[in-house]
């Protein structure tokens, strides 16, 4: 026994100096951490308060268990705790500090505002700043920080706030397109998330709303509310990353570029809360309050850092775009996607919205009851938060059943796990409005705590849910506007931006048959607008008795001549004058008179498809030479002289100016409905196109002042106008000049390139057209416009041509200006657009027989041939040129045009489509106007006589 204590002394360190050594000595060095690790371990799981409480080893052992769900499994750990409920029972310990608690039935006890409790901070210190009332661990210091928000949220601060909130839905509205015209899904989670931002940034009080100003919706911001989201998860777990706005933005940038966008959005929230700071004095007041004013005005925070603002901001903004963005985006997918509840709502909005121009305020729309239940069980399905609510109770031990759990133990309980409760929610994954009508919905809501409890629930929530009322009046937009009555697609009644993208692909005229294919003779294709294709809508719109209540839509209708009305877009009056003044050339008279001048160009065109049969196998893009026919007929009727295009076999840079501006003409006026986008998009199109335009203005003004100096005694259209009518400007003269060239020309070589295409695919109705026209000639020279006229079946076949290819396939669109109107039998409220969709009517099975075929045998055979397959079609609903006052002044010139080319086309030639597997007539774009394609054919020299 001595021999050991010996050697026990022996081997103690006799100096400090061998302290050192023997401390520093690299077992040491190992088994130090190993034993505090162990030790650690140990006293977590055996030793420490809460290691009685049941849970997984490894969550009591490391708080990297929650780490592992939340950061690499991105956000996963509140599934995890479910989980363990329901392996461990109604209380777990979830970490090595914390315990988490599923009992409804404990909520409001746990929370209640009578506790005092603390927030855990190592759970919501994410800012890295101790001044944010989000993150105030103290139960007083939060209420006196939080006090400054009281008015900010309060019911009446809602209701003053009320317009903004239906100015930005509207703003958003008026917003998408700008996706649209990219082609590209509009993702509503991003958009409703930009709506939620600019509102709550208005509450703040930092100005206007900038995101919906943005052309892409805030892109840039949705990737910066996306980093926040994840941020915040990061922070808590890495604390010391919440330092790294405090480091150089280069730095923090070249780090990691998500911190970078962090960072830099916190230094534009920072100028901005500043400038809000500094100018809050010169702002004019508003009804409702905001943070910056509460702040300012309040002597207890007016102390507060220019940082602590811009945090308190951040926290704001935050919170209050990501929850009700969620929201609204998940009452969306619920009513429109769960059977009964979108017609049960229409039904009670019906009654409950009597006056569509008096929309109720937010308090009232809370009294609607089935409203209320379709948001309160989204907000169950949907909380706006999904985490778990730690809070420290200092001074006394928490009791839960038989458990009691120490004083200073942070303790949890989830809003998910609460509402999907089966015991209190039956079926709790389905969205049931219903159950909140119940008898007994009134126990049913105090589980209802989508926003928390106590003193520390959400002071935004009746923001968020004023956010989600609004959505109840998207719902009576679609299902109780004055248009509820009239059938279309939900998504049509409820945004205009489907039919821009469709208009913008050059598609409208389709879809809008397929809607009448669908819904039948009326269709609401828009919030405010109207489709119809019944032969009577024609006299209720366009007649005369309309005239004076239906009025152009100036929306719709763009103006290509700087500014200077012209035929199409002037008012009622110059309309009148511009009329009169072009009635005398277009007269029956007149293109008598005329008619030599239109035949050498047709003669000419002949000529030259004659080379082609020779030169190249026969085979002739039609589309072209109709084109330069139509063209320099046009030209030589206004101007005493043709464009050279038949002449030189190509294109005049003017007419392909003309039809690019075909296209830029309904840009332009799509760009009127949306005018403060107008400059931002016109400044977005290519210089060229622009440069185009103007350059066809210039070409009108050179051709007129060559015509007026020239000593030609032709009497052509600029001529005759001259003559005849004195009232009209130079500027005038001009901008209806250059609409006439234009219309002049491409909607008869429209009409004639669907005529050659049709008889291409009847092989029987060419045959009868052939034996017709060159049974009714002995030779070419007698081809008059006097004897085509008279030739039925060449009628027919132009009729049949523009019927099924209507040289303007959309609307023409007419806005009511009295207090409504009957159309059809439909009631048409103020301000509602209305048109007949050619292309729809002129397809409908409801108007004609075989619809979508070729038959010119409909226009011959007698009514009453009851026999005939033909006898109920409605053939009065064909009506390319219009009717009424604003009747297009052009028609007889068309079809005059139209009938000689395809007399002598049929006199010289036979034709056949070099591919015949080719549909590319039925596929063509829409831009107003046809946008035509190569149109390839292989004609055959007919020798007569």
């Amino acid at each position: 026994m001595e021999e050991l204590k010996q050697r026990f002394i022996s081997w103690l360190p006799s100096t400090m100096e061998d302290v050192k050594q023997n401390l520093l000595s690299w077992p040491v060095l190992v088994l130090i951490p190993f034993v505090w690790i162990v030790s650690g371990a140990l006293y977590r799981l055996h030793f420490h308060p809460l290691a009685k409480f049941p849970g997984p080893k490894l969550a009591a052992l490391t708080l990297w268990y929650e780490t592992y769900y939340d950061v690499w499994q991105r956000g996963k750990y509140v599934y995890k705790i479910e989980q363990m409920h329901k392996k461990y029972g109604p209380i777990v310990r979830i970490n090595p500090h914390e315990v988490h608690i599923d009992d409804p039935d404990f909520y409001h006890k746990f929370y209640a505002s009578s506790r005092k409790l603390k927030k855990y901070p190592w759970y919501y210190k994410v800012s890295g700043v101790d001044e944010v009332s989000f993150g105030t661990e103290d139960h007083e210091v939060h209420r006196q920080r939080i006090g400054v928000y009281k008015d900010l949220f309060s019911i009446r601060s809602i209701v003053a706030f009320d317009p903004v909130i239906k100015t930005n839905i509207q703003k958003l509205c008026d917003q998408l397109n700008q996706h649209v015209k990219l082609a590209t899904p509009i993702n509503l989670s991003h958009a409703y998330r930009v709506l939620t931002s600019d509102t709550i940034t208005s509450y703040i009080g930092l100005g206007p709303a900038p995101l919906l100003d943005d052309v892409d919706l805030g892109k840039s911001y949705r990737r910066y509310a996306r980093i926040v989201t994840e941020s915040s998860v990061l922070v808590r777990h890495f604390p010391l990353l919440a330092y790294f706005r405090f480091l150089p933005h280069r730095l923090v940038a070249n780090l990691s570029s998500d911190f970078g966008i962090l960072k830099d959005h916190l230094e534009r929230l920072r100028i901005q809360v500043e400038l809000a700071c500094t100018q809050n004095e010169k702002r004019p007041e508003t009804p409702h309050s905001t943070m910056i004013k509460g702040i300012i005005g309040n002597e207890r925070h007016s102390n507060k850092t220019m940082q602590e603002i811009t945090e308190e901001a951040l926290i704001l903004e935050g919170a209050g775009t990501d929850s009700t963005g969620q929201a609204l985006e998940a009452a969306t997918v619920y009513i429109l996607d769960t059977p009964g509840v979108a017609d049960r709502l229409r039904e009670e909005l019906e009654r409950a919205i009597p006056d569509a121009d008096n929309i109720p305020t937010f308090p009232k729309l809370r009294e609607i009851p089935f409203l209320t239940a379709v948001i309160n069980e989204n907000l169950r399905v949907c909380s706006p938060a999904s985490s778990r609510f730690p809070r420290v109770n200092e001074s006394a031990v928490t009791q839960y059943k038989e458990w009691e759990i120490p004083a200073g133990v942070p303790v949890s309980m989830n809003i998910w796990n609460t509402h999907y409760n089966p015991k209190f929610f039956l079926n709790p994954t389905e969205f049931r409005p219903e159950r909140w009508l119940q008898p007994n919905s009134k126990d049913l809501e105090k589980y209802l705590v989508p926003f928390g409890s106590g003193s520390r629930m959400c002071i935004g929530m009746n923001l968020t849910k004023s956010g989600l009322y609004a959505i109840g009046l998207a719902v009576y937009n679609v299902f109780f506007h004055p248009f509820r009555k009239i059938p279309g697609p939900t998504l049509y009644a409820l945004s205009r931006f489907p039919w821009i993208r469709d208009w913008l692909s050059g598609s409208l005229h389709r879809s809008v048959q397929r809607m009448h294919e669908k819904y039948g003779e009326v269709v609401r294709v828009a919030p405010d607008e109207v489709s119809f294709i019944k032969p009577e809508a024609w006299d209720d719109i366009y007649g005369h008795k309309g005239a004076k209540s239906f009025v152009r839509d100036p929306k719709w209708y763009a103006n290509l001549t700087e500014g200077q009305d012209d035929i199409i877009v002037s008012n009622e009056f110059d309309h009148g004058r511009f009329r009169k003044a072009f009635s005398a050339p277009f007269s029956d008279k007149a293109l008598k008179e005329n008619e030599p001048v239109i035949k050498a160009n047709i003669d000419l065109l002949i000529q030259r498809l004659n080379d082609q049969t020779k030169t190249n196998d026969g085979v002739a893009d039609m589309t072209k030479w109709y084109n330069w026919t139509t063209f320099d007929v046009i030209g030589d009727l206004v101007y005493g002289e043709p464009f050279g295009c038949l002449q030189n076999s190509e294109f005049d840079p003017w007419l392909a100016i003309v039809l690019q501006n075909i296209r830029l003409g309904s840009y332009v006026a799509l760009m009127e409905r949306y005018p403060l986008f107008k400059k931002l998009i016109m400044s977005l199109l290519p210089p060229s196109l622009m440069e185009k335009r103007n350059m066809h203005i210039g070409i009108i003004r050179e051709k007129c002042a060559r015509r007026a100096e020239s000593k030609r005694t032709r009497k052509d259209i600029i001529s005759q106008i001259s003559e005849g009518d004195t009232s009209l400007s130079q500027h005038e003269m001009e901008a209806n000049l250059t609409i006439i060239t234009m219309a002049g020309s491409e909607t008869s070589a429209t009409a004639l390139s669907a005529a050659t295409y049709y008889l291409t695919r009847n092989k029987e109705a060419a045959i009868k057209l052939r034996k017709e026209v060159r049974s009714a000639f002995t030779k070419e020279s007698e081809i008059s416009w006097d004897v085509v006229k008279e030739l039925p079946y060449l009628i027919a076949v132009i009729k049949e041509a523009l019927r099924l290819y209507p040289p303007t396939p959309v609307g023409l669109p007419r806005r009511v200006i009295s207090s409504g109107e009957m159309v059809s039998g439909y009631y048409i409220p103020k301000d509602t657009v209305v048109y007949i969709t050619q292309y729809s009517a002129y397809r409908s099975p409801t108007n004609f027989h075989l619809p979508n075929d070729f038959h010119p045998e409909r226009w011959l055979e007698p009514i009453s041939n009851s026999k005939s397959p033909f006898a109920t079609d409605k053939l009065h609903v064909v009506q390319p040129f219009i009717t009424g006052p604003y009747s297009c002044i052009g028609k007889s010139l068309a079809y005059m045009e139209i009938g000689l080319v395809l007399a002598k086309m049929v006199w010289n030639f036979d034709w056949e489509l070099v591919d015949e597997g080719w549909r590319g007539f039925e596929e063509e774009k829409v831009y107003a106007l046809w946008q035509k394609s190569e149109f390839l054919v292989r004609l055959g020299l007919v020798r007569q006589g």
